[in-house]
């Protein structure tokens, strides 16, 4: 179950237009109650936290 919320969290931080919204606001979307445990679930499956993954997404290099 975190496992498909996650991806889906993944999605949502990834696309060009999620860019404006909080990651708090994606984290509850997905079924996250807890910020703080949704970033520590996402660092351990993804190896970033969901803001390291949203800006390597905008940058590029």
């Amino acid at each position: 179950m975190n496992e498909l919320r996650l991806q889906r969290a993944l999605k949502l931080l990834t696309e060009s237009s999620a860019s404006a919204r909080l990651i708090s606001d994606i984290a509850l979307e997905v079924g996250f109650s807890d910020v703080s445990h949704f970033n520590r679930l996402f660092r351990a499956r993804f190896g970033d936290s969901p803001r390291g993954v949203r800006c390597a997404r905008r940058d590029p290099s």
